[in-house]
């Protein structure tokens, strides 16, 4: 780091964002021999893997687990070290209200019906597979692969509109093909016994994969061990350094943030669009901003019996709003007599109360058999930014807001910087990691 301006730090690269992406994309730079200035508002590494503690109990933010080849973890060794191996178990309630696996289950979902159903729906099936492919929306993909009566009784559809808020129609075909694929891999009973019965590889085994949760203390502990070997490689971390503007100039950019400005030959951006867009004071009306929703979580004790065995379950059932649960106590331990999970809701338009929302949960689970004895809402969270929504115009306003930071020479990586669907944090690494190089 030098100063080529009085007061002002000047560095080969600012990256903006400390998430996943952005933690990579210093790495890869601070290797390559840079000096790199890491930039985030918020107070603590990690963007959007958050952490929260109440009452006695860790929660966090959306269901986050990591698998421990995760190239994330070949790059910051000493986050694995930190983190809790766990049992990744998945189910879902289905829309009569069992529990069965997820997101298909080919006893529950099929073998179990009458041959008169399974008729019907292999007719439904095969008279949509017959018609001419149309690829205008999620709605034409679900059609093409599943029918419409597989989708209706699994509960699919059910669990797509209350994600994004929108029917399979409004949102656009190109998202459904990456966000869904496993149902292109897995469609059809074929498919299904073919999973069953492939013979496994010969050869030597590949290390035993396993699953693994953040740190008991939070998020924050996990990704301080990235940051401090970030640290030890030269790179700069600024937390909780709230961005004002950012403008071109001859060598490169220069940055204001609250109390300190900040410039770079490089600027590499992973935070949302809009927000980059609006960083550069780029004209653009409000609503060619690609849209995302918030996420609010609520944190719950319960003591009972929960009458499901999962770590994780999916709410494919035709009521609620809740789209996603997860029992942390099952992996941190109980507090006291008080199991605990967080319980996740997407908003898509305005802000909902959250008592309001715990009361329909409750309303939800009593109709359901889900947790016989007592759910008490202990806290809440709201994270915005939280899913880019993929409507139609989504691509083309995403295209719009990419151009007009390309032309100032942003570089743009990661889900939100791109806005573009990264299932996993490890994909997310990789796609940084191939974008910088």
């Amino acid at each position: 780091m030098g100063t080529t301006r009085p007061g002002e730090e000047s560095y080969d690269a600012v990256v903006l964002g400390a998430g996943v992406s952005g933690l990579t994309a210093a790495a890869h730079l601070a290797r390559s021999g840079r000096s790199v200035c890491l930039l985030d508002t918020y107070p603590e590494p990690g963007g959007n893997h958050l952490s929260w503690h109440v009452g006695g109990s860790t929660f966090d933010i959306g269901s986050i687990f990591f698998m421990s080849d995760n190239p994330l973890f070949a790059i910051f060794p000493a986050m694995l070290d930190r983190c809790v191996p766990i049992d990744w178990t998945i189910q879902r309630v289905t829309p009569d209200n069992r529990i069965s696996r997820y997101p298909f289950d080919l006893r529950d979902d099929l073998i179990s019906r009458r041959p008169a159903d399974l008729l019907r729906i292999a007719l439904d099936v095969s008279l949509h597979k017959a018609r001419p492919r149309a690829r205008a929306s999620a709605d034409d993909f679900i059609r093409y692969y599943l029918g419409t009566i597989i989708p209706r009784q699994t509960g699919l559809i059910h669990y797509f509109n209350r994600f994004y808020g929108l029917a399979p129609s409004e949102i656009s075909y190109d998202f459904a093909e990456r966000r869904m694929d496993w149902i292109s891999q897995n469609a059809g009973v074929r498919a299904r016994i073919r999973h069953l019965v492939r013979p496994r590889r010969g050869g030597r085994e590949a290390r035993p994969r396993y699953a693994v949760a953040r740190p008991r203390d939070g998020f924050a502990a996990m990704y301080r061990e990235a940051v401090r070997q970030l640290a030890e490689s030269g790179v700069v971390t600024r937390l909780q350094a709230p961005l004002r503007s950012a403008r071109r100039r001859s060598d490169g950019f220069v940055l204001d943030t609250a109390d300190r400005r900040v410039s770079g030959t490089r600027l590499i951006s992973t935070i949302p669009l809009r927000r980059a867009a609006d960083l550069f004071r780029l004209s653009l009306p409000e609503d060619e901003a690609p849209r995302s929703t918030a996420l609010l979580t609520l944190f719950c004790h319960f003591r009972g019996r929960r009458n499901f065995d999962a770590l994780i379950l999916y709410n494919f059932s035709a009521t609620g709003p809740w789209k996603r649960l997860t029992m942390h106590s099952d992996y941190y331990g109980r507090t006291g007599t008080w199991e605990y999970f967080s319980l996740e809701i997407v908003e898509t338009t305005t802000a909902s109360a959250p008592e309001a929302q715990f009361r329909r949960f409750k309303d939800d689970i009593q109709a359901s058999g889900l947790f016989d004895g007592e759910v008490v809402l202990v806290g809440h969270a709201r994270t915005e930014f939280a899913y880019p929504v993929y409507d139609h115009a989504a691509a083309a306003k995403r295209d719009r807001l990419k151009q007009a930071l390309a032309a100032q020479g942003v570089e743009l990586i990661g889900r939100q910087g791109l806005f573009e669907y990264i299932p996993a944090s490890g994909q997310a690494v990789s796609l940084a990691q191939a974008a910088l190089a």
